[in-house]
């Protein structure tokens, strides 16, 4: 319900200051009402995520929210819409990098196990699991087996799955792929303080996973 209330706000605040963004905001809701139905079938029909449904799954979800943010900066500034374009692009791949530094972070560094067990309960892809599922069958089957009766005894024998498949240069090489092409969208723009700021960032957030 305060999901809800804040969404009318944002929508109010469009409205009220830039109409002409309004289309922004409903397709972006529409990409998260899509990524809610990919959940819904990861956990209904419980597998193994491919690289490719993780990417949708980021896409639908950090990726769509980060996207839309950077493009309702640019609009807020007056850029162009090539600018525009390119900050959505950044934003894109930064979400997918976000959330796979961010699931990648908590395995080795969090409660891995917890994180593990909270991600099951409505399927989300983890980039970690599904990397390291793809060398590791006892990855692909402990996380299935996870999502259909999740308890902390599995996520504890799926995290020591986890820890011994080389996740991290595996992770690494996907996060690493993420953050050039989240920079590489920026050289549409003039150099700034703040297109460096957004460069390092894309940067910092693969060293924190």
């Amino acid at each position: 319900l305060g999901g809800n209330h804040l969404t009318l706000r944002a929508l109010e605040l469009v409205r009220a200051t830039r109409p002409e963004a309004l289309a922004d905001v409903v397709d972006t809701l529409r990409e998260f009402a899509e990524g809610h139905a990919l959940s819904t079938d990861l956990l209904e029909r419980p597998r193994l995520a491919s690289r490719a449904e993780w990417t949708e799954h980021a896409d639908f979800h950090t990726g769509a929210l980060f996207a839309f943010c950077c493009r309702a900066g640019g609009a807020v500034a007056r850029a162009t819409p090539e600018a525009r374009m390119a900050l959505g692009r950044y934003g894109r791949h930064l979400g997918r990098l976000w959330q796979g530094a961010e699931d990648l972070s908590a395995l080795r560094h969090g409660d891995g196990p917890a994180h593990l067990l909270a991600r099951a309960s409505s399927a989300r892809p983890l980039l970690p699991v599904v990397v390291a599922g793809e060398v590791d069958a006892r990855v692909a089957v402990g996380w299935i087996s996870l999502v259909r009766s999740p308890a902390l005894a599995s996520a504890e024998r799926l995290g020591e799955a986890l820890r011994g498949s080389g996740l991290v240069g595996l992770c690494r090489d996907v996060l690493l792929a993420e953050s050039l092409s989240a920079r590489r969208a920026l050289h549409e723009l003039p150099n700034s303080l703040q297109r460096g700021a957004m460069e390092s960032l894309a940067v910092a957030l693969v060293r924190a996973g």
